[in-house]
């Protein structure tokens, strides 16, 4: 730990231009539905998707990468549209090394807090956590971090008590080593401090909630014994950081599986992800976690089609059913956006794909109104940017099942 946690300068760069792709394969919208549509945000060459957050005032927030804007290397990029879709502002975050953003959070007064990492000059990193207004001004920063390691920030939770919880990864070159949580004070003193580094095979941190009793729910993936058969960590942190519970999912069954999202639901917090057997096709993978008394692994759900899908996302829709945002493979090198209504036992109620002839991932998925809203990356004309999609409840915008 650098002792206090101290406040960083990142440049704030805003860009007064950019190309805001509306491809003309993109259907035609009806006049009583011109709310629902999908659009792409970027620069004729690489952004990509990792979050999204909802204003209170409808506006939309989607983070990501950027390797053409800002200072130089790889910059933090923050997009807002209205609920339209309708393109805003944009914003880069960094300096002239490699620096990226995981994810956003908004805290109690709408300001927006990402998190992510900044890249030293010796070359290690440190976590990041920006503070930004609704107009992507720069309010505040800090960064975390221990002398000689290099960890990447990934999510951060604001606590009960008016402080948060960081974590992230230790990198040794690009290999996960740890996952490193550290609890933080409202006035920024380092509570305490967690590490999972006896686990072997550790990969990167997925996902990280607060429960209602005050404990941290995370999850990450392990692969003990190499190969093709990673299984699925959970941790649950107790609030003074002095006990972490741990249970496992899929441990030796000759099955590759990953956990990417946890959401909570009517029936307790669910994992999405995937599962994949040796030689065979990925499937969509729903766990059930049991945080009362010993945590473990409650339910779990395995279903999909002839094709490969992964689970990315996931969000509770307003009749009680599971809406599920993802990747389907359709060819070598070639997937699509996969949207997909499950019920906890499995049932998928429909499924939408939408995708072009280069590679589209689906990464975050949001209920707003009932509408649904998903966020990705697509490669047009072998460059990645960011896409933005709304349906109705059903995944529709038109007649047809996928979208160009």
């Amino acid at each position: 730990m650098k002792g206090k946690l101290q406040s960083i300068s990142l440049i704030l760069i805003a860009t007064l231009s950019t190309l805001v792709f509306s491809c003309e394969t993109e259907e035609k919208l009806s006049p009583e539905r011109d709310s629902l549509f999908k659009k792409f945000y970027g620069t004729a060459f690489d952004e990509s998707a990792r979050d999204l957050a909802i204003l209170e005032n409808g506006d939309i927030l989607l983070l990501g990468t950027t390797s053409s804007l800002g200072n130089g290397g790889q910059d933090i990029y923050l997009v807002k549209t209205d609920a339209y879709g309708d393109y805003q502002w944009e914003k880069t975050f960094g300096g002239a090394l490699n620096d990226g953003g995981s994810s956003i959070t908004l805290d109690s007064e709408g300001n927006i807090l990402i998190t992510g990492f900044v890249t030293e000059a010796n070359g290690n990193k440190d976590y990041a956590l920006l503070k930004v207004d609704q107009e992507g001004n720069l309010l505040d920063s800090l960064t975390v971090g221990r002398k000689n390691f290099s960890e990447e920030g990934e999510r951060t939770v604001i606590t009960q008590d008016g402080g948060f919880v960081i974590g992230g990864n230790v990198l040794r070159g690009n290999d996960v080593v740890d996952n490193y949580f550290y609890k933080i004070s409202a006035s920024g003193d380092s509570l305490w401090t967690v590490s999972v580094n006896f686990l072997e095979g550790l990969g990167a941190l997925s996902s990280l909630v607060e429960t209602s009793a005050g404990e941290i729910l995370w999850s990450s993936t392990t692969n003990t014994g190499g190969g093709s058969d990673s299984n699925i960590v959970i941790g649950l942190i107790e609030k003074d950081g002095q006990s972490n519970q741990l249970a496992f999912y899929g441990e030796n069954n000759g099955i590759n599986e990953i956990g990417n999202d946890l959401t909570s639901t009517a029936a307790g917090w669910v994992i999405s992800g995937s599962a994949k057997a040796n030689g065979g096709n990925s499937d969509l993978l729903l766990l059930g976690i049991n945080t009362t008394g010993r945590l473990k692994v409650s339910w779990d759900q395995v279903f999909g089609t002839e094709l490969s899908e992964e689970a990315r996302g996931v969000a509770l829709s307003t009749n009680g059913t599971m809406i599920i945002a993802g990747v389907q493979e359709v060819g070598a090198d070639n997937n699509d956006i996969l949207l997909c209504e499950a019920t906890f036992n499995g049932d998928i109620r429909w499924s939408k794909v939408f995708g072009g002839n280069g590679d589209d991932r689906g990464s975050q998925v949001a209920i707003v109104d009932g509408d649904i809203l998903v966020m990705g990356t697509s490669e047009i004309e072998n460059n990645d940017v960011l896409t933005l999609i709304k349906t109705n409840s059903k995944g529709e915008f038109s007649s047809t099942n996928k979208q160009e």
